[in-house]
C-alpha cells in the first residue's frame, strides 16, 4: 500500500522503512514556479513553494525562517544564469 507523503515523512523521523524515499528539492527558480503552478513569485513565499512541491510530488518543501526571501537571477531572461551563491 502506498503511503502519503506525511506518512512517508513520519516513517523516517521515527527510524521505520518508508515504502520510497521522501522527495524533496530547495524550489527557488521563478521560471520553474511559472512553469508549473502557472504564476512567478516576485519574492519567495510560502503559498508559492507548496503549491509548486504539490504539483511536482514531492513529499515535503522547505521554508527558511528568516532566511534568503527573494529571487535574484543575474541574468533573468537568458538560458544561464549565476545566483548569489
Amino acid at each position: 500500500m502506498e503511503m502519503t507523503s506525511k506518512e512517508r515523512i513520519h516513517a523516517v523521523l521515527h527510524h521505520e522503512i518508508p515504502d520510497r524515499v521522501p522527495m524533496n528539492e530547495f524550489l527557488y527558480s521563478r521560471n520553474l514556479y511559472e512553469e508549473v503552478i502557472g504564476r512567478r513569485p516576485s519574492f519567495y513565499n510560502a503559498e508559492d513553494l507548496f503549491d509548486c512541491a504539490y504539483k511536482l510530488g514531492l513529499d515535503s518543501a522547505v521554508m527558511p525562517i528568516g532566511g534568503f526571501a527573494g529571487i535574484l537571477n543575474a541574468a533573468e531572461n537568458k538560458v544561464e544564469y549565476q545566483d548569489e551563491w
